[in-house]
């Protein structure tokens, strides 16, 4: 364990958890982060059958490691269902926290927040790493960040993850959250270290989130897809891509939607019918 630690939350009054799959490189740093809060949470990891030293790091570092799969959705829910917690965050482990995140999340809860978001700040190596970074800084520039920290009471009551959504479950639980109170913004910030990333891994990445994002529009129907959609920064500011990384986004975003539509069509193609639609 790390020495000269600030104090845990002798009430247990918040717990933060952490999905992982064979994250290594970055679980460490994230969980140091943590431990380095000044108001240091419980810490929960949930591992999903990592192959390398991920189990390792976590039962070194965290106060309790579980084993759970599929997917970030079920994980985070295991994670919460493993506490006691009056307050639950959750965060990537590819995340590093800067100190004051839990103690500013819970002070604005103390407030009368029901979720708190945290501003995010994007950075790795490479090109593509610095368009997916000039990216997230539009987002932040417009706060359409989602919520990380919540009270258990609105956790709970909301039904947390959606387990049959992978990929844009955070904003389907952000809906969910919003019409069961208000939800604040913290100065602190998460570090989203996303390490050396490839245009084909990007665009790969949209395709596996492809199908969860037609479970969104199934769930919450177009119209509230159409409206995500329009809140991307590059739409409503297009001469903000008029610079090297803002040409590099819109060929990234080219890729991403043709390689989702392709997962799609081809899902269908093969299924025969849609199975994007379990909520009817």
């Amino acid at each position: 364990m790390v020495d000269n630690l600030p104090p845990h939350n002798v009430n247990g009054e918040v717990a933060v958890i952490v999905p992982t799959r064979n994250c290594s490189r970055t679980l460490r740093n994230c969980l140091d982060s943590l431990q380095y809060q000044t108001l240091v949470p419980q810490i929960i990891v949930v591992d999903n059958g990592s192959t390398d030293n991920t189990r390792e790091i976590a039962t070194e570092l965290a106060d309790f490691v579980l084993d759970i799969g599929p997917e970030r959705s079920a994980q985070r829910n295991a994670g919460a269902q493993a506490t006691q917690a009056d307050i639950v965050g959750f965060i990537d482990s590819d995340m590093i926290l800067t100190p004051n995140v839990v103690e500013e999340a819970v002070v604005k809860i103390r407030q009368g927040a029901v979720s708190v978001i945290i501003p995010e700040h994007t950075t790795g190596e490479g090109f593509w790493a610095s368009v997916i970074a000039f990216e997230h800084s539009l987002f932040q520039e417009y706060n359409t960040g989602i919520p990380r920290f919540f009270t258990r009471k609105v956790f709970d009551e909301s039904g947390g993850y959606d387990e049959m959504m992978t990929g844009p479950e955070d904003r389907d639980l952000a809906l969910r959250v919003a019409k069961l109170g208000p939800c604040a913004l913290i100065d602190a910030e998460i570090i989203h270290d996303i390490g050396h990333i490839s245009y084909f891994q990007t665009c790969a990445k949209a395709g596996y989130y492809a199908p969860g994002r037609a479970l969104f529009s199934h769930k919450h129907g177009m119209e509230e897809t159409k409206r995500v959609f329009k809140q991307q920064p590059w739409l409503r500011k297009p001469q903000k891509l008029l610079n090297p990384l803002g040409i590099g986004l819109f060929i990234l975003k080219i890729g991403e939607i043709l390689t989702a539509s392709s997962v799609i069509l081809s899902q269908k193609l093969h299924s025969g019918r849609s199975k994007l639609d379990p909520y009817k």
